[in-house]
């Protein structure tokens, strides 16, 4: 009965967990973007790109296997979009 009660609550905290490891790495790109443009005139074309430029050391990547991708015509909050997480 404990281990029914426990179990959704554990897979719920994971669940949180990789959202806010998300969000964060959607923050990094998009400063990371920003400083980009601010530096080159443009946004990069994708994340690659930034680390290649040597904006990022490594590629983020999302928790759960969604890709990064750099929105230029979004507002600043949504800039960066996650395929599994979304612009929140």
């Amino acid at each position: 009965v404990i281990v029914a009660i426990a179990l959704p609550n554990v897979k719920a905290a994971g669940e949180t967990a990789q959202e806010k490891a998300c969000a964060a790495n959607r923050r990094l790109i998009g400063a990371q973007a920003d400083n980009f443009f601010l530096e080159i005139g443009r946004y990069p074309k994708n994340v690659a790109e930034l680390k290649q430029k040597g904006y990022l050391r490594t590629q983020p990547s999302c928790p759960m296997k969604g890709t990064y991708q750099i929105r230029p015509e979004a507002p600043e909050e949504k800039r960066v979009n996650c395929t599994v997480h979304g612009d929140e």
